[in-house]
């Protein structure tokens, strides 16, 4: 009866942006609002904790404002998005340490997650001041978004740094971010996010204080048929060691950092309608030092057009291998639980538009040793997720 109720409420929220957009249709497009609902039911059909269906929904409000159009200010923009999240807790049946879930949000709650205002460039480049989400421009493939794993989008080294997680879902900070772009197919973005994430509908709300500094991150590439591109990070305030300590027996002050390099490429081009295929890869390296992951990488595939009668079909599978650094390992052993050096995770995934504002996307992943822990039996995780956009 519970999950009915929420499933029934995020529907008629994005029902309700549906007309508001309708609403604002003349406005010549100055402003622009839209909605999204994904409704998630998640089980593990083998291994793991528990074997419940756990249900995941998440609601999604936006606002894309063109000031040009609006007040004549050129070349500025600006967005605003708001979510709703009511969940179950899905990664806690499969004690996975990476997660399988990339809209479960630990708690259900409402909160304003982006609202910025961009300055651009002409087409050489823009900047952006305000609550933003690193993982939406840094570190990921376009092709590997459809895969519900987190660590599809966001590396598990990063995911897993700073005091509350990075300025990624379901919580953003307050951030400036600079992109240039020399050439047509080259690019140059950095950016500074607040260290500790928070926003309206938070406990504490925006912090604005910085006192736990900022993750500085660089990123540059080519993009073509394709992108190849290297990026690094770096928090500019000392954090905790996971196992050393001083001679009074509080932690070594250790500075988190990081890189990456990502590519992905159009290995068969369809045409329009025709069936395409993309590959992706993507590795990066940490400290080890300050989070639970030394390094991680994930490759796979994304397949356009995968039916002939079905032009909106998609495919994908993915593999991902993260390894815990060696302090994490040692300090969960000196607590009991020895564990072994990697957790690795394989998805297949399809999704297909079944109308023009509904989708549904079946989901089968497969993690090995979740939990880091060696002699774990694998968790194998069946989802089902159905979609509604405005």
């Amino acid at each position: 009866m519970t999950m009915t109720v929420r499933v029934l409420g995020s529907a008629c929220a994005v029902a309700m942006m549906a007309f508001a957009a309708s609403a604002f249709a003349e406005d010549d497009d100055a402003i622009v609002l839209s909605g999204e609902l994904a409704l998630d039911l998640v089980g593990v059909v083998s291994g793991g904790n528990d074997h419940q269906v756990h249900e995941v929904d998440k609601t999604t409000l936006t606002a894309d404002i063109d000031f040009e159009k609006l007040t004549g200010w050129s070349g500025g923009s600006g967005s605003v998005t708001l979510q709703h999240t009511s969940t179950g807790l899905p990664n806690a049946a499969t004690g996975s340490l990476q997660g399988i879930n990339n809209i479960e949000a630990g708690q259900s709650s409402t909160r304003l997650f982006e609202a910025w205002v961009q300055q651009a460039f002409g087409d050489k480049g823009s900047v952006r001041v305000g609550l933003q989400d690193l993982n939406g421009e840094f570190g990921v493939t376009d092709s590997s978004a459809l895969l519900l794993s987190p660590e599809s989008g966001m590396a598990s080294e990063i995911a897993a740094t700073g005091p509350g997680g990075p300025s990624i879902y379901p919580k953003a900070g307050l951030a400036l971010r600079l992109v240039l772009s020399p050439t047509e197919n080259t690019y140059f973005q950095a950016a500074a996010y607040n260290a500790r994430v928070g926003s309206l509908g938070d406990a504490g709300g925006i912090d604005t204080s910085f006192d736990d500094g900022v993750i500085q991150i660089i990123e540059g590439g080519w993009t073509g048929a394709g992108k190849l591109a290297v990026g690094a990070w770096r928090y500019s305030k000392s954090q905790d060691d996971l196992f050393d300590t001083d001679l009074l027996g509080d932690p070594i002050k250790r500075t988190s950092q990081g890189a990456y390099i990502m590519a992905e490429h159009r290995l068969v081009d369809g045409g329009e309608m025709g069936l395409t295929v993309t590959g992706f890869v993507r590795t990066g390296v940490s400290d080890g030092d300050t989070g639970p992951f030394r390094s991680s990488w994930n490759t796979g595939l994304l397949i356009e057009h995968a039916l002939g009668s079905r032009p909106d079909s998609q495919f994908s599978i993915g593999y991902d291998q993260a390894q815990l650094g060696d302090k994490y390992r040692a300090a969960s052993a000196a607590g009991g639980q020895p564990l072994g050096k990697t957790e690795s995770h394989a998805e297949i995934t399809y999704f297909d538009q079944i109308t023009e504002h509904f989708s549904i996307q079946p989901d089968l992943q497969v993690v090995w040793h979740p939990g880091g822990v060696a002699s774990a039996k694998p968790a194998w995780v069946g989802t089902i997720r159905f979609g509604a956009s405005f």
